[in-house]
C-alpha cells in the first residue's frame, strides 16, 4: 500500500515527510498494539535527527530516502533527497517573427522565479545556518540577478534596453541588473518587471535569420539550468518596394548664360522599405550644374542637406526612405550652350 502527499509552495523546510502522522489498521489484526501499520519503511529517519514516532515514515515506499538529484541546499538534508527548496531562475526571449533590412525588430525579455520562495529562513540547530535578508543573496539567490543578451550580428540597438527594475547598459552584448533590494525576497513563482530592447536590422536581404540569445544568472546551488537561456529567431525577409523619380525645371527654353534649377523627387510608394536607394544624375553638355539641397518627407532620410553636384555624378545614397516618404533633390546648373 502506498500514498502521496503533495507538498504545497509556502511548506517550509522539514515537513514533506509525514507531519499528519499517517498510519493504517489492519483489519486482520485484532490487537490494538499491532493493528497499527506504518506507511513505509524507516520510519526513524528525519533529515534534523529526531526520530518520529514509529507511525510515521520519511521514506516513501523504500528502505532507505526518496531518490533525486535535486537538493534543498540545507546541510542536514539527506544527500539523495528529491525536494527543492531552492529558487529556480528561468528567461523567456520573444521577438519579431519577421524584418526587412531597415525595419526595427523589438524584443520582450521576462525573467521568472518559476521554483521556491527566496527569503529569510530559519532552520533547526542542526541544520543549515539561518539564513538572513541580507545574505540571502549569496546563500540562495544571485548577485545581483543579472540577465545578459548578446545580440546576434546584423542588428543594432537603438540604444540600451529598457525596464521598470533592471537596470541595463551595453550594445551588442546588453547587461541588465536588478538590485538585491528589488530582487529579494522572491515569492514563489515571481514574474520580474519585464525587459523590453528595440534593435534595427542590418543585415541584406536574403540573409540567414537572426538569432538572438539571452541568459539570466543561476541561483545558488540551482541544478535546472536548461531554463537560464532564452533565444527568439526573426526571419530576414525581402520586401517588395516601388520606386518613382521624376524631374523638371519647370520651363521648357533656357538662355545660354543664364541659370535653371531641376527638381528631382524620389518617392516610395511600398509597400516595404527603401533604405539604401541610390539617385544618380549626369547633367548633358550645355550645363554646369554645381550644387544641390535636399529635403524630405514622411521620415524620409537626406544624405545630407546640401551637397556638391559632382556628389551626384556617382551616385548618392538615401539612407532611410520608408513607403509613403519621398526625397527631393534641388539642382542648381548654369547653362553655357552655345547653340546653333
Amino acid at each position: 500500500m502506498s500514498f502521496a502527499v503533495t507538498i504545497p509552495a509556502t511548506a517550509t523546510a522539514g515537513t514533506y515527510h509525514n507531519p499528519a502522522g499517517v498510519v493504517f489498521l489492519d483489519p486482520t489484526r485484532t490487537t490494538s498494539a499491532v493493528r497499527m501499520v506504518t506507511p513505509a519503511a524507516e520510519a526513524n529517519a528525519n533529515r534534523a535527527g529526531v526520530n518520529y514516532s514509529a507511525n510515521t515514515s520519511y521514506a516513501s515506499g523504500s528502505a532507505t530516502t526518496v531518490l533525486g538529484s535535486n537538493y534543498s541546499g540545507v546541510v542536514g538534508g539527506p544527500t539523495a533527497e528529491d525536494v527543492r527548496l531552492l529558487p529556480d531562475f528561468s528567461v523567456v526571449k520573444t521577438a519579431s517573427a519577421s524584418a526587412t533590412p531597415g525595419r526595427t525588430i523589438s524584443y520582450t525579455i521576462s525573467a521568472i522565479n518559476t521554483g521556491w520562495a527566496v527569503g529569510p529562513q530559519s532552520y533547526a540547530a542542526t541544520q543549515a545556518t539561518d539564513v538572513t535578508l541580507a545574505n540571502v543573496p549569496a546563500t540562495l539567490g544571485s548577485n545581483p540577478l543579472t540577465v545578459t543578451d548578446t545580440l546576434p550580428a546584423g542588428v543594432t540597438p537603438t540604444g540600451a534596453f529598457t525596464s521598470s527594475g533592471f537596470a541595463c547598459s551595453g550594445s551588442g552584448v546588453q547587461v541588465c541588473t536588478l538590485s538585491n533590494a528589488l530582487a529579494y525576497p522572491i515569492a514563489a513563482s515571481t514574474t520580474f518587471a519585464t525587459i523590453t530592447g528595440v534593435v534595427t536590422l542590418t543585415a541584406a536581404c536574403g540573409a540567414s535569420p537572426r538569432t538572438n540569445t539571452v541568459v539570466i544568472s543561476a541561483a545558488t546551488g540551482e541544478t535546472l539550468s536548461a531554463n537560464n537561456t532564452s533565444t527568439a529567431t526573426t526571419a530576414v525577409t525581402c520586401g517588395t518596394t516601388l520606386l518613382t523619380v521624376s524631374k523638371n525645371n519647370g520651363t521648357a527654353t533656357v538662355v545660354s548664360g543664364g541659370t535653371t534649377s531641376y527638381t528631382v523627387t524620389v518617392a516610395n510608394t511600398g509597400p516595404s522599405d527603401g533604405a539604401g536607394t541610390t539617385l544618380t544624375d549626369v547633367p548633358t553638355a550645355g550645363l554646369t550644374c554645381t550644387t544641390v539641397t535636399c529635403t524630405a518627407t514622411a521620415g524620409a532620410l537626406c544624405p545630407a542637406p546640401s551637397m556638391p553636384f559632382a556628389s551626384l555624378t556617382t551616385g548618392v545614397q538615401i539612407p532611410t526612405l520608408g513607403a509613403g516618404s519621398t526625397a527631393t533633390f534641388v539642382v542648381n546648373c548654369g547653362v553655357n550652350a552655345s547653340g546653333f
